[in-house]
């Protein structure tokens, strides 16, 4: 159901918000009696009616936002009828067809679309729009090994136009660690747009990954780690904080080849000594930071190892970004999962 309704009885194991005949089961009541069971439960959707994309008003009930996740759970929007994810390489765009959406525009002030305190919940397949704070919160020590993954926070089902969080798309914090924003396979990617403050933000809490997402027209910074403002690069990164205040790469070219079609992006990397570091690189959208957002990931990951004194070089080799437009990339260290901020945004050079 599309209702904001209630568990009439959350003791009984059974997602039910009426005495009527049959199940009349809300989002709401599924994470109430999620939250009442031990071990890792599953909410799918099959929401009848003729509307395309199901909206799910919360706070419409007049009950404000939505329960807080404390027990693992996936919530899968895939399961809805029509819906489906990405197959695209990353680079293409998303072709996912998305059919729930988790409307906050009634949910009251500082209401987050999903607060997740709990540990090994998977969100996927959702559109979380115009709540008064986050579009999902990771919060607390207790939260680890959760997945957030191929959802559009801040814009409509179709991905065409902004409906934003007026704060940021996700927040990781209250020492959350060990957290996936997006992953590995084409399905993962979020994006992450129009949001009225940063589209991730880490103010506390290490190895959390943010890779293979489309975030870009946010209000502050595309990915953010406390203390405010871009937090800049030092010697062999040895200070700790948020994501260990990774550095990001820092991008010395950018060339296209009229001859070949294909993109060069250079730069190097300073961090831990002799560690391991995936490096994306992205279309930019460029902001006043200098800093801009990755908006499309450019499809050419690349793997860096530095030496003794801290220092790697790297090459990203793709077709996708073109002259005249800018990049930037991230550092993810491997072994620890701490992704930096996005990189300095250079310009794309064409050359014969």
């Amino acid at each position: 159901m599309t209702s904001d309704a209630k568990d009439r009885k959350i003791t009984d194991s059974v997602c039910d918000t009426s005495r009527k005949r049959g199940k009349q089961c809300t989002l709401r009541a599924a994470i109430e009696e999620s939250n009442d069971t031990s071990g890792a439960d599953t909410i799918n959707f099959n929401i009848g009616g003729t509307a395309s994309v199901k909206t799910i008003n919360v706070g419409s009930s007049g009950l404000g936002a939505l329960p807080d996740i404390t027990e693992a759970v996936t919530i899968n929007g895939y399961t809805q009828s029509g819906a489906s994810a990405n197959t695209n390489d990353l680079s293409q765009g998303s072709n996912a067809v998305l059919k729930i959406q988790v409307n906050g525009i009634n949910a009251g002030t500082f209401s987050d679309g999903l607060l997740i305190t709990a540990s090994n919940s998977t969100i996927k397949g959702l559109v979380i729009n115009r709540f008064f704070d986050n579009g999902v919160q990771i919060d607390g020590s207790g939260a680890t090994g959760n997945k957030v993954e191929g959802n559009r926070i801040g814009t409509k089902a179709d991905g065409s136009s902004g409906l934003g969080n007026t704060g940021d798309g996700v927040i990781i914090s209250a020492g959350a660690s060990n957290n996936t924003i997006g992953g590995a396979t084409s399905a993962a990617g979020n994006a992450i747009s129009n949001n009225g403050a940063d589209g991730v933000s880490i103010s506390s809490g290490t190895g959390n990954r943010v890779f293979s997402n489309f975030i870009f027209s946010n209000t502050g910074l595309g990915i953010y780690l406390f203390p405010e403002g871009v937090t800049a690069n030092d010697t062999d990164d040895p200070d700790t904080g948020a994501n260990n205040l990774q550095n990001f790469p820092v991008i010395t070219s950018a060339i296209r080849s009229n001859s070949t079609n294909f993109t060069t992006i250079s730069g190097t990397l300073n961090s831990n000594p002799s560690q391991n570091y995936t490096i994306q690189c992205f279309v930019a959208v460029p902001d006043p930071s200098g800093n801009g957002e990755g908006q499309i990931p450019a499809g050419a990951d690349t793997t860096v190892t530095t030496d003794t004194g801290g220092d790697g070089s790297f090459a990203c080799v793709s077709p996708v970004p073109q002259a005249g437009q800018t990049v930037t990339a991230t550092a993810t260290n491997t072994a620890s999962g701490d992704t930096s901020e996005f990189s300095q945004n250079v310009g794309v050079v064409a050359v014969p």
